[in-house]
């Protein structure tokens, strides 16, 4: 299943929050894939586990 998120986070780790909406395509996961890319910090009930491509899972 793809779909589209949206916010003004960072671009890269540590980085400046964006002055503008950004937004990508991404295809979601199965909260397995992120549980065992982030652990105990991922929260299935909370989260939505998903990926674009050539990226790592996103939280």
């Amino acid at each position: 299943m793809n779909a589209v998120i949206a916010g003004w986070g960072t671009t890269s780790y540590g980085g400046s929050v964006s002055q503008k909406l950004l937004k990508a395509n991404v295809t979601i996961q199965d909260n397995s894939i992120c549980t065992s890319q982030y652990g105990s910090d991922f929260y299935g009930n909370a989260m939505l586990c998903a990926s674009a491509p050539a990226k790592i899972p996103a939280k």
